[in-house]
């Protein structure tokens, strides 16, 4: 009852982030000449990001119920790999995206010697967001892993179990080692594709942007988009973990002291996966505000 309750306040918490999400814009000063240039690679981001969840929702839902159960060792592996299939398509999307970033004409054109590292185009608040996220699947799924339990055909980690004296309990499914090889390889995929995009925004060709800061600034907000995405796809795959591990650790009649706490701590991180996530790709979405510099008494955004 109390599980249900919970989840049934994750939506609400999810609406919440995407609209402190949308709300919340990092800002970008430009000179007059890039702002036009900018504000259309950035509309042409925004289709790329809408088109690649589509994308993604279609293979994940393809993956989850397409697929044939013998092909995945059956018992709900490909819902379980679903989201993380669904978020390599989409970032696959970015990846192509970004390579055929298109190279608008416009005014006097400077040049920079300096070499481009992966480092400039990694906002630091969204690379902690997606470091947070691949973190935090990684940690419950490793947990899973630990303490699960064969069920009763001998499928290792596919319940939690404890002994009471003669008393036994299981519950399941729960996400251990068979459900959490396989998402953690279709996680593994998802750090790669986020980490080849990035390399791909890094190394491909210059925008015609006027000035070496606003083509540094179009690497940027791409370099942004993909760490938020990511950073949002793992900490929403993270919330049905965690949602599995906290109902089943209690249900339990039979359990140490410390699994209620353990499943109140797990409700309330999937609680904060949700927020945190719908406001990364409310983030991802929207993109920076640029603002055009002029002078110190007149400036315009958009």
């Amino acid at each position: 009852m109390f599980v249900g309750l919970f989840t049934m306040l994750i939506p609400v918490l999810c609406g919440a982030g995407l609209a402190w999400g949308l709300s919340r814009r990092p800002v970008e000063v430009l000179d007059q000449d890039d702002r036009d240039l900018v504000c259309r690679l950035r509309r042409r981001a925004q289709v790329s990001l809408l088109a690649g969840t589509l994308a993604g929702a279609v293979a994940a839902y393809a993956v989850a119920w397409g697929v044939p159960d013998v092909l995945l060792s059956g018992l709900g592996v490909g819902a379980a790999v679903a989201p993380l299939v669904g978020a390599s398509v989409l970032l696959l999307c970015l990846c192509v995206a970004e390579l055929t970033t298109p190279h608008v004409r416009s005014s006097v054109r400077t040049a920079s010697l300096g070499t481009r590292r992966l480092a400039d185009v990694l906002d630091a608040r969204s690379r902690v967001a997606a470091i947070s996220g691949v973190g935090l699947l990684t940690t419950l799924l490793l947990i899973g892993w630990l303490m699960g339990d064969p069920d009763d055909l001998g499928r290792a980690g596919r319940t939690l179990a404890t002994q009471c004296g003669s008393l036994a309990q299981a519950r399941g499914p729960w996400p251990g080692s068979y459900y959490g090889a396989p998402m953690l390889l279709a996680l593994v995929v998802v750090v790669v594709t986020a980490v080849a995009t990035l390399v791909a925004i890094t190394r491909r060709a210059r925008t015609s942007a006027a000035t070496v800061a606003g083509d540094d600034a179009v690497r940027r907000a791409a370099g942004r988009r993909v760490l938020l995405t990511t950073a949002a796809v793992t900490l929403f795959s993270s919330v049905p973990v965690g949602v599995l591990m906290a109902s089943a650790l209690l249900a339990l009649d039979c359990r140490p002291d410390w699994y209620p706490v353990l499943g109140t701590v797990l409700l309330a991180v999937c609680a904060l996966a949700g927020l945190v996530g719908a406001a990364c790709f409310g983030s991802a979405v929207v993109g920076p505000r640029i603002v055009v510099r002029h002078d110190r008494a007149t400036r315009t955004s958009r």
